[in-house]
């Protein structure tokens, strides 16, 4: 410890651990198991392992998470501690698209003002979306505008709540969610900006 903090011969191990932001090894241990059990039980069911891993689950729920196996496997010995339930748990897919798949949309994000300008006249795609998330007057709030050959034709707003209560970041993930709202209403190529 004394190595990775650079602390004194004399410093306290305690207090360096608290002031790396350090957890004690048994609970670092612990943590990385937990992690790791749960990884394991939210596998897919295409994974090799899935199978082997609610096998294990059943067996170990039968039993009452006791651990009376004369030669527990690691596996074994992981559900018997955290009791992570692989069927309870969300399966999210890996996505996987073909090495030259091209995204159907165009993203730009200009830092100036006359960017976005010029981009705007340079653009030449039928369907434009523009959006902004921002926070004022002490609210957090969202708003998207679909243009179709340079009219609006619809929009969308959102407004979060106090600026105590979200982050700017949030304001971000909702402008997205609308954009995407609107382009579900569409079809084709689009070109979308945000300001």
């Amino acid at each position: 410890m004394l190595l990775i903090t650079g602390g004194l011969r004399s410093s306290a191990i305690g207090i360096l651990d608290t002031h790396a932001n350090i957890l004690p090894i048994q609970q670092s241990i612990y943590k990385i198991c937990y992690r790791a059990t749960l990884r394991m039980a939210t596998l897919p069911s295409t994974h090799p392992l899935a199978s082997e891993i609610r096998a294990v689950f059943k067996y170990c729920k039968k039993r009452d998470f006791t651990g009376q196996k004369c030669h527990p496997s690691p596996l074994h010995k992981l559900m018997n501690e955290f009791r992570t339930n692989p069927i309870m748990m969300e399966k999210i897919l890996p996505v996987h698209h073909f090495p030259k798949w091209n995204l159907d949309i165009t993203i730009s994000i200009a830092q100036k003002e006359r960017k976005v300008i010029e981009e705007e006249e340079a653009a030449n795609k039928t369907i434009r979306v523009y959006s902004d998330g921002l926070a004022v007057d002490g609210r957090v709030g969202v708003a998207a505008v679909l243009m179709r050959e340079g009219r609006m034709v619809s929009e969308k707003r959102f407004h979060l709540g106090k600026i105590e209560e979200h982050i700017v970041y949030e304001a971000e993930i909702a402008e997205m969610i609308l954009v995407v709202e609107l382009l579900k209403e569409t079809g084709g190529r689009k070109q979308m900006y945000t300001m």
